[in-house]
This record gives structure tokens, C-alpha cells and sequence, in this order.
């Protein structure tokens, strides 16, 4: 059972803006209702890829469409096949019959509507222009032409010749699968792909379970210990059993759509319907993907849609001679900043191209979801660069792009309406109210908005404030802070965090101390710090995550230094676009230490051993979001922090003591669900002088002692009644280079006390310095109460 969502309408902050937020949705509702007019639905219209490119067909429009599962539609002829006639536009195609007939011939398209010659040229035509391989021009700007099947084979690279009125250039097609670099010349070049044998899926009914996503971002090509490009194989075989071992439930893959320039950490998309060659095949892919699936694993992948590369030979900047085909024209067009083109999304044969690459990479490999990237650049004409979003009105001014909100929400309802157990994430720092808003609720429609405030809020912390002024009220609120309509992946660091000119979280903590210091055997104040609050950060964040919790990977074992790929300023070097995986299986450092507490703590939160005690305590406080929460001063800036227990409940939404005399709420061990699972951390005290941080969530109680040099002794923690407590999770276990100061086979009792006239229930706890515990209830003898 999950929580019950506020709507978008219920925050009292958007009450000017209701007829805006109306007014967004109905235009999306009339754009997608014209564009599924003729195809018969939206995931219909978005099939632009099985018409445009490079295809084999049967006689005439009828094709292979048929042969597979209808989640993988194949390569056969569509709809779109119909464009074969000239009256026809976009929003009014209907189907056309299909047949699984042997193929014929290859049929290839492409749209260039300001050409006025096209070519295919390759090495079949020993890269010169030859008549018999022209291509005609069709309405709409439309390029087609039909070549025998001896005349192609696979492997064979190609690419177009175009030529518009004064001017010509070699393009890759902008519907291209398969594009390769050249070892010689370093150039790219599409690639005819047509494997003898397609694909057999192993894993082929997999579907997104509904539980909390443990999410683990990774790069293919760094995830390597060898200084050089990992593949998708060796991430198959060697990552991808350390991700499932680790208890993570979805992989993030970054970098798949293929682009020109490694080190842009594939955020300069060129080919948009190719999987990033350097890394492997298309089948190879797939095979990833099919076995994360065989372990339980979500795939989803992060998706470019916000801006795309300004090469012309390799993408589709002046595809067909002109600046504006896909993107804006003028200086809209442009993303300074990035150096790179930004998307028209008012075209129908814009929005044709993208959401039907949402399409393909559900359809062709199975991924099971997106991170969108950028979406603040696409929402915002000044791309959110230099702005500080302090107020609601911002949302709602000029300077939104409310385009960019229609095809986001255009994308959610393709994506949904072909998977509707798809994830979809949006990576927004701006806090736009609604995007992860359901699209029934007036809301762009994504599953989850990326926290970043979170990591913000970690790395000012360690980077800016001594330890001994840390207001751990303002971090409680800044873990917490979220609105209630939406769904939030909590962080401590991403690959963002990572990049080259930054540090990563456990390098900001420990410096230098990171090349020499980091011996199980060696005591270092400054690692021990490091080792602690590193341990701290990740369970505060993952224990109180709204709905699912993300990580980059090797950071959770504190992979030492930057992300940096190869360039010239590095001497175009591979040592910091790798990971040290033998610094995590070493049982004699430190790393070791901090992978197996992530390990225990991934696996302690997503165990089926809680109940469902919250499930009625939604905390709704939320719909103050970050930048609304600034104009407050009382709540980031205030040291006003009461110091007993009874005095710091949550009484945003409900009343603790109430909820413990409430026999309605307690002991509902039937039903078991991972702690993350259809709860809302529930705060039961901050005492900001000791530095000290306890919540429920779910069946588990959480203790934090963010003080650096005070521990607590016999320190009383008012618990729910009906059952003892005893130690799950100890960040200062041994095994996880903690000081071994708690011994981890304690059983604490409750102990009733009388308090302002009520009986209440509590359990005294020894918590070190720079200490965390996670308790859960047990029977009188320990045994774990279900």
C-alpha cells in the first residue's frame, strides 16, 4: 500500500496561478488529442522511427511488424507508411494492413524539407554520389528511396549527401540505429545493421514491480578498473553482479545515445536513436538489459531531449541547410552556455522525432524508463543559468517556455501509455510545482523529481559550516522538504557532484587524507571523520528518501577524486575515468568498510520485515518547497531548537502521542513491506545544541549523533508501545570502520514515564559521537517481532 498524493490544487501557494496551471494542461490535452487524431493514439503518432531511416520491407507498405511481442514492435512497416501519400499529414495518418512477409527490398527515408537533393553514399558507392542511389522527394519535404537487398548487407557505414540551395554537406541520418567512429579518419559514419539472427530475450515479461527504486547511476565506459572504454559486456558480467549483490533495485545508464565527444559525459547527444557504439553492439545492449531483468533490476536511461550537439556532420544542427529545422531559429536556438542547440518544440515534426525516440528505447531494448536531463533548460528561455528561484511567481512569468512543458508532458503520456510501469524522472533544480504532478492532476507527469536540494544541502555542510555550528534542524527540513503531490529521489552526490573542477562527498570530507590515510590499520582523525559522516549522510538520506534514493556509483565505498575524461588538457588520460573496484574488495582499507555499510544499510531499508504504522501519518507540511521555505527566516536560520523530546514532535500533520495511544496504528505486522515502503519519515526529536537527530520510519526507530566530540549516555527516546527494541543497523561497528564503542546484541525495554500527566514509552540509548543506529522491534528474547 502506498501513500495517498495531495493534488497539485491543495497548496494554498498556487492559488494565483490555478487558471495557468489549467490552462498548460489543456493545451497539452489539445496537442496530444491532434496528434493522436489519425494514428488512433498518441503511442501510435510516436512511431516516427519505424517509418524514417533505414528498413527492410516487404512487397509494397506491408512489412515484419507482427512477429514479436507488442513490446517490441520490430522493424516493420507502421502507420507512418501512409506519409507514402502525399496528402497526408502528420495528425492524420491511419494504420495501414501489415503482413509478416519475407522482406524484399530496403526502404530508406529521411526529412529534409529545405533539400533539394539528397544521396546515400558509402562504401557500397565508394563514397561517391551515384545516380542510382538519389533519392526522390516525397510532400512534406520528404526523402525516399527503395534499393534491392543485395544492393546493402550488413555492416556496410553510409552516410547522406545533401544539397540545398547554395550550399551541400555530408550528414548522418538523423534516424540512424547503428553509427561508428572511424579508427582512421575519426570520423562518424551510420552503419547498415542487420544482424542474421535478432535478439532472443531471456528475461522478455519483465515489468516494474510497485516498490521504492534503489537506484544506482552508472557510466558504461568508466564503470572499468582498466584505463580505457568499458563495454557493455564487461558491465554485464563484472558490475552488474556487484549492483544486484548490493541490494540496489534500478540501474541508471548515462552516456547510451550516441555522441561525438567522450568527455561531454554523453550530454552532447548526435545520433538519437543510436546506443553509443564505443561501448559495443545494439545486441550487446540488450543483453545488459535482459539480464539486469533476469536479477530483479530495472534499466532506465538517462535521455537528452533538452538540447542536442551543434555538430552538423555528425547531428542535426543545419541537417538540411537550414538552422531551424529542429531547433529554434536565431539566438533561441542556441544554448551558450552548453554550446549546443536547443529544440523547437512547437514543430509537429519535432515533437514526431522525440517522442518517438521515447518509443524506441522502450520498444527496441527494453528500458524501463528515463531520466530526463535538463529539464530546468527546457523549461525556462534563460535555462535557469544565473537565476535563484525564490518565488512561486517565477513558475509562472514570460520566461517559462510553456512548449517545453507541453512536450514533457506529451513524452509522459507516450512513455506511460506504451509502459505504464515506466519510471520517468526529471532532473529540475528550479522546483517547478506539478512536474512530477500526474498529468490527470494538471501536472507534466513524471514519476519523480530529482532532490537537489539534498546534495546541495550535504556539500554546504561539509564545505562550508564547522561541525560544531551544523543546525540540524535546517538539515531535518532540507531532507525532508518536499511537496506532497510529488514523488522525490534523495541524494547525497550524483555524477554532477563528481565532475571534474568538484570533489566528491567523501573527498571534500577526508582531502588528502584520501591517498594515505586510509589503512584499517592507520588511526587518522581526519579519516575518522570522514569515515563517520560519509556513513551519516547516506542513511540520514536514504532513511528519510520520500520515494526513492539514488547513488553514483563508487561513491557509496568513497571512490577516491574526480570524474575527469580524457582530454588534452589531461594528456587525454583514462586514470580518472575509471573506478578502483580494488579498493572496495580490499578487506584492509577503509573502502571495503564503507561499501559493506552501504551494502547492510541498502539491504536493511529494503528488507520485508516493517509495518505499516505510518501509513495514516502523511506528512503534509511539504507543500512548502525549498525556495518557499527561503522566505521564512525562521526555518533555516532560526538556532531556536527545543531540547525535550516531548516538545520536538512532529505536530505538522499529527500528533505523535495521539498516534501511540491509537490502536488503530500500531503493531500491524501482517503486512510486511520494506521500511521505505508507504511510509513518511516521522520526526521524534532534534535537539540542535546536542547535535542530536531520532525519526520513526515504518517499524524502525533512527538515531543520529552528529555531535563531533559529545556522546550521550542513558539518553531517553520516547518510542511507540508493544514491543522492545534492539539494534539493526550500527554505523560504528567495526566492520564499517566505525570505533566498535556499541555493542550490537543489546535489547532496550520500554520504559513507561509519566509526562505532563500521560503515560509514555521510552528506551534509553548510549549513541557516541558521530554515531548513528537504526532499531527495529523485537520480542522480549530478541527475536524480531513480525
Amino acid at each position: 500500500m502506498s501513500l495517498t498524493r495531495a493534488h497539485l490544487l491543495d497548496d494554498p501557494y498556487l492559488e494565483p496561478y490555478r487558471e495557468i496551471l489549467r490552462r498548460r494542461a489543456a493545451r497539452a490535452e489539445e496537442r496530444a488529442v491532434a496528434l493522436a487524431q489519425g494514428p488512433g493514439s498518441l503511442a501510435e503518432f510516436a512511431c516516427a522511427h519505424e517509418y524514417y531511416g533505414l528498413h527492410k520491407r516487404g512487397q509494397g507498405v506491408q512489412g515484419l511488424r507482427g512477429q514479436e511481442d507488442k513490446g517490441s514492435r520490430g522493424q516493420g512497416a507502421t502507420a507512418l507508411d501512409s506519409l507514402r501519400q502525399p496528402s497526408m499529414a502528420i495528425e492524420t495518418l491511419t494504420p495501414e494492413p501489415l503482413n509478416p512477409l519475407t522482406p524484399s527490398h530496403w526502404v530508406f527515408r529521411e526529412w529534409a524539407p529545405n533539400a533539394t537533393a539528397v544521396w546515400l553514399i558509402g562504401d557500397f558507392s565508394n563514397w561517391m554520389k551515384e545516380d542510382r542511389f538519389l533519392l526522390r522527394r516525397l510532400e512534406r519535404g520528404v526523402w525516399e528511396i527503395e534499393l534491392p537487398l543485395d544492393w546493402l548487407r550488413h555492416g556496410q557505414h553510409y552516410r547522406l549527401e545533401v544539397a540545398w540551395e547554395g550550399g551541400c554537406g555530408e550528414r548522418i541520418p538523423a534516424y540512424a540505429r547503428r553509427v561508428v567512429q572511424s579508427e582512421e579518419t575519426q570520423l562518424f559514419a551510420a552503419q547498415v545493421w542487420d544482424p542474421p539472427e535478432p535478439y532472443v530475450w531471456r528475461a522478455p515479461g519483465f515489468r516494474v514491480p510497485p516498490r521504492v527504486p534503489l537506484i544506482y547511476e552508472a557510466h558504461i565506459g568508466m564503470a572499468q578498473e582498466r584505463e580505457g572504454v568499458g563495454t557493455y559486456d564487461e558491465f554485464r558480467t563484472r558490475i552488474l553482479p556487484r549492483i544486484a549483490k548490493a541490494g540496489y533495485n534500478t540501474l541508471q545508464l548515462m552516456a547510451v545515445m550516441e555522441h561525438p565527444y567522450y568527455g561531454s559525459f554523453g550530454y552532447h547527444v548526435s545520433s538519437f536513436f543510436a546506443c553509443s557504439s564505443r561501448f559495443g553492439t545494439p545486441e550487446e545492449l540488450k543483453a545488459l538489459v535482459d539480464a539486469a531483468h533476469g536479477l530483479g533490476i530495472a534499466v532506465i536511461m538517462d535521455i537528452v531531449h533538452s538540447h542536442a550537439v551543434k555538430n552538423e556532420r555528425d547531428g542535426l544542427s543545419l541537417f538540411d541547410g537550414t538552422p531551424y529545422q529542429y531547433f529554434h531559429d536565431g539566438l533561441r536556438g542556441w544554448h551558450e552556455a552548453w554550446d549546443s542547440r536547443c529544440f523547437d518544440y512547437t514543430k509537429t515534426d519535432v515533437l514526431h522525432f522525440l517522442l518517438s525516440n521515447c518509443r524506441y528505447w522502450l520498444d527496441e531494448f527494453r528500458f524501463d524508463g528515463f531520466r530526463f536531463d535538463g529539464i530546468t533548460s527546457m523549461l525556462y528561455l534563460h535555462h535557469g543559468l544565473g537565476v535563484d528561484f525564490m518565488d512561486y511567481a517565477q513558475y509562472f512569468d514570460p520566461t517559462v517556455d510553456e512548449d517545453a512543458w507541453v512536450y514533457c508532458n506529451l513524452a509522459n503520456r507516450v512513455i506511460h501509455e506504451i509502459r505504464p510501469d515506466a519510471l520517468t524522472i526529471a532532473e529540475d533544480v528550479s522546483g517547478m510545482p506539478g512536474l512530477a504532478a500526474p498529468v490527470s492532476d494538471l501536472g507534466a507527469g513524471f514519476d519523480y523529481r530529482m532532490a537537489m536540494g539534498v546534495p546541495e544541502c550535504w556539500f554546504k555542510l561539509v564545505r562550508d559550516i564547522r561541525d560544531e555550528d551544523w543546525n540540524i534542524g535546517y538539515l531535518w527540513h532540507e531532507l525532508t522538504n518536499r511537496r506532497a503531490d510529488e514523488q522525490t529521489v534523495n541524494y547525497v552526490e550524483s555524477h554532477d557532484q563528481a565532475l571534474v573542477g568538484g570533489k566528491t562527498f567523501f573527498f571534500q570530507l577526508v582531502d588528502a587524507a584520501i591517498y594515505d590515510a586510509m589503512s584499517r590499520a592507520t588511526a587518522n582523525l581526519q579519516t575518522e571523520r570522514g569515515i563517520a559522516l560519509h556513513k551519516l549522510a547516506r542513511l540520514a538520506t536514504l532513511a528519510t528518501a520520500g520515494h526513492a534514493y539514488l547513488n553514483f556509483m563508487g561513491n557509496e565505498f568513497g571512490h577516491p577524486e574526480w570524474i575527469d575524461f580524457p582530454r588534452e588538457g589531461n594528456g587525454f588520460s583514462y586514470h580518472y575515468a575509471r573506478r578502483q573496484w580494488s579498493l572496495r574488495d580490499d578487506p584492509s582499507l577503509l573502502y571495503w568498510c564503507l561499501a559493506e555499510f552501504d551494502e547492510a544499510m541498502i539491504h536493511l531499508l529494503s528488507s520485508n520485515y516493517t509495518n505499516e504504522t505510518n501509513e495514516e501519518n502523511i506528512n503534509n507540511h511539504s507543500f512548502n518547497s525549498r525556495h518557499s521555505m527561503t522566505n521564512n527566516p525562521n526555518i533555516l536560520s532560526s538556532n531556536k531548537t527545543n531540547e525535550t523530546n516531548e516538545e520536538n514532535i512532529n505536530n505538522h500533520s499529527f500528533n505523535l502521542r495521539h498516534s501511540m495511544t491509537n490502536n488503530s496504528m500500531t503493531e500491524k505486522f501482517d503486512d510486511m513491506k520494506c521500511a521505505l515502503q508507504g511510509t513518511q519519515p516521522r520526526r521524534l526529536l532534534i535537539s540542535d545544541s546536542r547535535k542530536i537527530l531520532v525519526f520513526e520510519r515504518g517499524a524502525l526507530v533512527f538515531l543520529f549523533n552528529f555531535h563531533s566530540s559529545e556522546s550521550v549516555v542513558d539518553f531517553p527516546v520516547i518510542v511507540p508501545p508493544g514491543a522492545s527494541y534492539r539494534i539493526a543497523l550500527n554505523t560504528d561497528d567495526e566492520r564499517f570502520g566505525g570505533q566498535g564503542r556499541i555493542r550490537n546484541d543489546q535489547i532496550f525495554a520500554l520504559l513507561p514515564e509519566t509526562r505532563n500527566n500521560e503515560i509514555v514509552h521510552t528506551i534509553k540509548v548510549y549513541l557516541p559521537c558521530r554515531t548513528a543506529l537504526a532499531l527495529t522491534r523485537c520480542t522480549a528474547d530478541g527475536n524480531e517481532k513480525r
